[in-house]
Protein backbone atom coordinates (compact mmCIF):
# COMPACT_ATOMS: atom_id res chain seq x y z
CA UNK A 1 0.00 0.00 0.00
CA UNK A 2 1.39 3.45 -1.21
CA UNK A 3 -0.63 6.00 1.48
CA UNK A 4 -1.33 9.02 0.67
CA UNK A 5 -2.02 12.17 2.86
CA UNK A 6 -3.97 12.79 5.49
CA UNK A 7 -6.47 15.16 6.06
CA UNK A 8 -7.84 16.56 9.48
CA UNK A 9 -11.45 17.97 9.19
CA UNK A 10 -12.18 20.70 11.67
CA UNK A 11 -15.43 19.69 12.83
CA UNK A 12 -14.40 15.34 13.27
CA UNK A 13 -10.99 14.22 12.45
CA UNK A 14 -10.95 12.03 8.82
CA UNK A 15 -8.05 10.08 7.86
CA UNK A 16 -8.01 9.65 4.08
CA UNK A 17 -5.69 6.82 2.88
CA UNK A 18 -4.63 5.39 -0.73
CA UNK A 19 -4.49 5.85 -4.06
CA UNK A 20 -7.38 5.78 -6.73
CA UNK A 21 -8.11 2.48 -9.04
CA UNK A 22 -8.93 1.71 -12.22
CA UNK A 23 -11.05 -1.09 -13.75
CA UNK A 24 -13.74 -2.79 -15.44
CA UNK A 25 -17.55 -1.79 -15.44
CA UNK A 26 -19.76 -1.93 -12.31
CA UNK A 27 -21.85 -4.94 -11.27
CA UNK A 28 -23.91 -6.59 -8.81
CA UNK A 29 -22.95 -10.20 -8.45
CA UNK A 30 -25.66 -12.92 -7.56
CA UNK A 31 -28.80 -10.91 -8.12
CA UNK A 32 -32.09 -12.44 -9.46
CA UNK A 33 -34.21 -9.48 -10.34
CA UNK A 34 -37.62 -11.53 -10.56
CA UNK A 35 -37.70 -11.98 -6.82
CA UNK A 36 -36.32 -8.68 -5.84
CA UNK A 37 -38.09 -5.58 -4.55
CA UNK A 38 -37.67 -1.96 -3.80
CA UNK A 39 -35.64 0.33 -5.53
CA UNK A 40 -31.86 -0.52 -5.21
CA UNK A 41 -28.44 0.84 -6.99
CA UNK A 42 -28.21 0.34 -10.50
CA UNK A 43 -31.34 -0.92 -11.84
CA UNK A 44 -31.81 -4.18 -8.96
CA UNK A 45 -34.22 -4.10 -6.38
CA UNK A 46 -34.59 -5.02 -2.61
CA UNK A 47 -37.21 -6.56 -0.80
CA UNK A 48 -39.34 -4.83 1.72
CA UNK A 49 -41.00 -7.70 4.14
CA UNK A 50 -40.23 -7.19 7.58
CA UNK A 51 -41.39 -10.74 7.47
CA UNK A 52 -38.93 -12.07 5.66
CA UNK A 53 -36.59 -11.40 8.49
CA UNK A 54 -36.12 -14.27 11.02
CA UNK A 55 -36.64 -13.84 14.50
CA UNK A 56 -32.92 -13.99 16.57
CA UNK A 57 -33.02 -17.03 19.02
CA UNK A 58 -31.36 -15.16 21.91
CA UNK A 59 -30.74 -17.94 24.05
CA UNK A 60 -27.99 -19.26 22.02
CA UNK A 61 -26.46 -15.82 21.58
CA UNK A 62 -23.16 -14.41 23.21
CA UNK A 63 -23.59 -11.57 25.34
CA UNK A 64 -20.31 -8.89 24.30
CA UNK A 65 -22.31 -5.96 24.91
CA UNK A 66 -24.17 -4.96 27.99
CA UNK A 67 -27.92 -4.79 28.71
CA UNK A 68 -29.71 -1.76 26.68
CA UNK A 69 -29.08 1.18 29.10
CA UNK A 70 -26.06 -0.22 30.56
CA UNK A 71 -22.86 1.44 30.67
CA UNK A 72 -20.40 0.38 27.77
CA UNK A 73 -17.79 1.07 30.36
CA UNK A 74 -19.42 -2.80 31.63
CA UNK A 75 -17.93 -4.18 28.13
CA UNK A 76 -14.57 -5.85 28.93
CA UNK A 77 -11.51 -4.06 27.57
CA UNK A 78 -10.78 -6.19 25.32
CA UNK A 79 -14.18 -5.09 23.33
CA UNK A 80 -13.61 -1.58 24.27
CA UNK A 81 -12.13 -0.80 21.07
CA UNK A 82 -13.90 -1.21 17.68
CA UNK A 83 -12.85 -0.98 14.42
CA UNK A 84 -15.63 -1.42 11.02
CA UNK A 85 -14.65 -2.13 8.04
CA UNK A 86 -17.35 -0.48 6.10
CA UNK A 87 -17.26 -0.96 1.59
CA UNK A 88 -19.06 2.21 0.73
CA UNK A 89 -19.54 5.56 2.44
CA UNK A 90 -22.86 4.21 4.78
CA UNK A 91 -22.46 0.72 5.24
CA UNK A 92 -21.40 0.81 9.01
CA UNK A 93 -24.15 2.87 9.72
CA UNK A 94 -26.70 1.49 7.77
CA UNK A 95 -25.81 -1.67 9.48
CA UNK A 96 -23.94 -1.02 12.29
CA UNK A 97 -24.98 2.22 13.34
CA UNK A 98 -26.35 1.29 17.24
CA UNK A 99 -22.90 -0.83 17.74
CA UNK A 100 -21.37 2.36 16.87
CA UNK A 101 -23.08 4.48 19.24
CA UNK A 102 -22.74 2.23 22.29
CA UNK A 103 -19.06 1.94 21.51
CA UNK A 104 -17.78 5.36 22.01
CA UNK A 105 -14.54 6.36 19.86
CA UNK A 106 -14.78 3.91 17.64
CA UNK A 107 -13.57 4.21 13.92
CA UNK A 108 -14.80 3.50 10.37
CA UNK A 109 -12.28 2.28 7.37
CA UNK A 110 -14.01 2.88 4.65
CA UNK A 111 -12.15 1.14 1.07
CA UNK A 112 -14.41 2.79 -1.36
CA UNK A 113 -14.34 6.10 -0.98
CA UNK A 114 -12.39 7.47 -3.93
CA UNK A 115 -13.06 10.32 -6.09
CA UNK A 116 -13.23 9.90 -9.92
CA UNK A 117 -11.39 12.13 -11.96
CA UNK A 118 -13.13 10.99 -15.13
CA UNK A 119 -15.87 8.49 -14.68
CA UNK A 120 -19.45 9.59 -16.47
CA UNK A 121 -22.57 10.23 -14.14
CA UNK A 122 -23.53 6.87 -13.29
CA UNK A 123 -27.65 6.45 -13.42
CA UNK A 124 -27.36 6.36 -9.42
CA UNK A 125 -25.76 9.49 -8.80
CA UNK A 126 -28.09 11.15 -11.25
CA UNK A 127 -30.69 9.23 -9.23
CA UNK A 128 -28.97 10.93 -5.96
CA UNK A 129 -29.27 14.44 -7.52
CA UNK A 130 -26.01 14.92 -8.36
CA UNK A 131 -24.35 16.19 -11.75
CA UNK A 132 -21.02 14.43 -11.47
CA UNK A 133 -19.02 11.42 -10.17
CA UNK A 134 -16.93 13.82 -8.10
CA UNK A 135 -19.85 16.21 -6.95
CA UNK A 136 -21.35 12.84 -5.68
CA UNK A 137 -18.24 11.35 -3.39
CA UNK A 138 -17.38 14.89 -2.11
CA UNK A 139 -21.12 15.15 -0.94
CA UNK A 140 -20.94 11.62 0.14
CA UNK A 141 -18.06 12.67 2.36
CA UNK A 142 -19.40 15.10 4.14
CA UNK A 143 -22.61 13.22 4.97
CA UNK A 144 -20.23 10.18 6.19
CA UNK A 145 -18.18 12.87 8.36
CA UNK A 146 -21.24 14.21 9.66
CA UNK A 147 -23.19 10.83 10.22
CA UNK A 148 -20.18 9.43 12.08
CA UNK A 149 -19.76 12.61 14.12
CA UNK A 150 -23.08 11.86 15.45
CA UNK A 151 -22.37 8.42 16.68
CA UNK A 152 -19.14 9.57 18.47
CA UNK A 153 -16.49 7.57 15.68
CA UNK A 154 -13.89 8.84 13.01
CA UNK A 155 -14.03 8.06 9.40
CA UNK A 156 -11.04 6.85 7.61
CA UNK A 157 -11.33 6.56 4.09
CA UNK A 158 -9.44 4.96 1.47
CA UNK A 159 -8.66 5.89 -2.11
CA UNK A 160 -10.25 3.55 -3.70
CA UNK A 161 -12.76 3.49 -6.46
CA UNK A 162 -16.39 1.71 -6.13
CA UNK A 163 -17.75 -0.95 -9.09
CA UNK A 164 -19.75 2.24 -10.30
CA UNK A 165 -16.71 4.19 -11.11
CA UNK A 166 -14.73 1.21 -13.22
CA UNK A 167 -12.58 0.41 -9.92
CA UNK A 168 -11.67 -3.50 -10.22
CA UNK A 169 -9.35 -4.95 -7.62
CA UNK A 170 -8.55 -8.58 -6.63
CA UNK A 171 -9.05 -9.52 -2.67
CA UNK A 172 -5.22 -8.91 -1.59
CA UNK A 173 -5.55 -5.42 -3.33
CA UNK A 174 -8.01 -4.84 -0.88
CA UNK A 175 -5.85 -6.62 2.04
CA UNK A 176 -2.47 -4.67 1.40
CA UNK A 177 -4.82 -1.95 1.89
CA UNK A 178 -6.80 -2.65 4.84
CA UNK A 179 -3.82 -4.08 6.49
CA UNK A 180 -2.02 -0.32 7.82
CA UNK A 181 -5.19 0.32 9.28
CA UNK A 182 -5.11 -2.83 11.65
CA UNK A 183 -1.90 -3.00 12.29
CA UNK A 184 -2.33 0.34 14.04
CA UNK A 185 -4.44 -1.75 16.35
CA UNK A 186 -3.37 -2.93 19.89
CA UNK A 187 -6.85 -5.10 20.51
CA UNK A 188 -10.00 -5.17 20.77
CA UNK A 189 -12.81 -5.49 17.77
CA UNK A 190 -13.03 -5.36 14.60
CA UNK A 191 -16.45 -5.93 12.84
CA UNK A 192 -16.96 -6.48 8.79
CA UNK A 193 -19.41 -7.05 6.26
CA UNK A 194 -20.51 -10.43 5.84
CA UNK A 195 -19.98 -9.74 1.87
CA UNK A 196 -23.47 -9.80 0.79
CA UNK A 197 -24.96 -9.34 -2.64
CA UNK A 198 -22.83 -6.68 -4.23
CA UNK A 199 -19.73 -7.01 -5.51
CA UNK A 200 -17.58 -3.97 -3.39
CA UNK A 201 -18.87 -6.05 -0.52
CA UNK A 202 -17.94 -9.25 -1.55
CA UNK A 203 -13.82 -8.28 -1.91
CA UNK A 204 -13.59 -6.49 1.35
CA UNK A 205 -15.19 -9.43 2.94
CA UNK A 206 -12.77 -11.55 1.12
CA UNK A 207 -9.53 -9.28 1.74
CA UNK A 208 -10.79 -9.16 6.15
CA UNK A 209 -10.87 -13.14 5.92
CA UNK A 210 -7.17 -12.93 4.44
CA UNK A 211 -6.19 -10.33 7.01
CA UNK A 212 -7.69 -12.56 9.80
CA UNK A 213 -5.09 -14.68 10.98
CA UNK A 214 -2.56 -11.84 11.14
CA UNK A 215 -4.78 -10.41 13.53
CA UNK A 216 -5.01 -13.09 16.55
CA UNK A 217 -5.11 -10.26 19.19
CA UNK A 218 -8.47 -8.87 18.13
CA UNK A 219 -12.17 -10.26 18.29
CA UNK A 220 -13.55 -10.62 15.03
CA UNK A 221 -17.02 -9.80 14.22
CA UNK A 222 -19.05 -10.24 10.88
CA UNK A 223 -22.43 -7.84 10.42
CA UNK A 224 -24.83 -8.49 8.30
CA UNK A 225 -25.23 -6.31 5.41
CA UNK A 226 -27.93 -4.07 5.82
CA UNK A 227 -30.14 -3.96 2.86
CA UNK A 228 -28.90 -7.00 1.20
CA UNK A 229 -29.51 -9.18 4.17
CA UNK A 230 -33.11 -9.51 3.43
CA UNK A 231 -32.74 -11.07 -0.03
CA UNK A 232 -34.01 -14.09 0.17
CA UNK A 233 -31.31 -17.36 1.08
CA UNK A 234 -28.45 -14.79 0.85
CA UNK A 235 -27.47 -15.08 4.57
CA UNK A 236 -28.22 -18.43 4.50
CA UNK A 237 -25.90 -19.41 1.70
CA UNK A 238 -22.72 -17.12 2.71
CA UNK A 239 -22.70 -18.88 6.26
CA UNK A 240 -22.57 -22.18 4.53
CA UNK A 241 -20.02 -21.17 2.13
CA UNK A 242 -17.75 -20.05 5.54
CA UNK A 243 -18.36 -22.99 7.30
CA UNK A 244 -17.47 -25.48 4.69
CA UNK A 245 -14.39 -22.71 4.39
CA UNK A 246 -13.55 -23.98 7.56
CA UNK A 247 -14.91 -20.74 9.07
CA UNK A 248 -17.07 -20.86 12.22
CA UNK A 249 -19.53 -18.36 12.82
CA UNK A 250 -21.58 -17.88 15.99
CA UNK A 251 -24.48 -15.51 16.80
CA UNK A 252 -23.99 -12.61 19.58
CA UNK A 253 -26.90 -10.30 20.87
CA UNK A 254 -26.25 -6.81 18.91
CA UNK A 255 -26.23 -3.79 21.60
CA UNK A 256 -29.67 -2.28 21.51
CA UNK A 257 -30.75 1.67 22.11
CA UNK A 258 -34.08 3.73 22.03
CA UNK A 259 -31.88 6.91 21.78
CA UNK A 260 -32.73 7.34 18.08
CA UNK A 261 -29.09 8.24 17.45
CA UNK A 262 -28.79 5.96 14.32
CA UNK A 263 -31.63 7.12 12.28
CA UNK A 264 -30.46 10.55 12.41
CA UNK A 265 -27.12 9.49 11.12
CA UNK A 266 -29.06 7.70 8.87
CA UNK A 267 -30.47 10.56 7.64
CA UNK A 268 -27.38 12.08 7.32
CA UNK A 269 -26.62 10.66 4.50
CA UNK A 270 -29.36 12.47 2.10
CA UNK A 271 -28.21 11.93 -1.15
CA UNK A 272 -28.58 7.92 -1.04
CA UNK A 273 -31.86 8.50 1.00
CA UNK A 274 -33.34 9.92 -1.72
CA UNK A 275 -32.46 7.63 -4.15
CA UNK A 276 -33.75 4.96 -1.96
CA UNK A 277 -36.91 6.00 -1.97
CA UNK A 278 -39.60 5.93 0.94
CA UNK A 279 -39.57 2.62 2.29
CA UNK A 280 -36.35 2.14 0.26
CA UNK A 281 -34.11 2.12 3.76
CA UNK A 282 -36.63 1.16 6.43
CA UNK A 283 -34.26 -2.38 7.21
CA UNK A 284 -32.16 0.20 8.95
CA UNK A 285 -34.54 0.59 11.26
CA UNK A 286 -34.42 -3.11 11.88
CA UNK A 287 -32.07 -4.94 14.64
CA UNK A 288 -28.41 -5.49 13.81
CA UNK A 289 -27.46 -8.83 13.56
CA UNK A 290 -23.81 -9.85 14.21
CA UNK A 291 -22.22 -13.23 14.62
CA UNK A 292 -18.39 -13.84 15.96
CA UNK A 293 -15.58 -15.12 13.26
CA UNK A 294 -12.99 -17.68 14.24
CA UNK A 295 -11.30 -20.31 12.41
CA UNK A 296 -12.04 -24.15 12.54
CA UNK A 297 -10.74 -27.02 11.60
CA UNK A 298 -12.74 -29.18 9.42
CA UNK A 299 -10.77 -32.16 9.00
Amino acid sequence: MQPGGVAIHAMHPVAHVGQAGSGHESHIAGADDGEIHGLAPFGYRYPHPASSIPPANASIWLHLFPPAGGKVAAMSPSLSSLTIVSPHLDDAVFSCGTLLERTPGATVVTVFAGTPRDAPLTDWDRQCGFASAQAAMQARRTEDAKALAMLGASPVWLDLLDAQYGGAYRPEDIEQHLAPCLDRRRGGMVAVPLGLFHSDHQVVHEACLRLHAGHPELEWLCYEDALYRRLPGLLQDRLASLLRSGWRLTPVIAPTSASGAKARAVRAYASQLRAFGEGGYEDTDLPERLWRLERHDIG
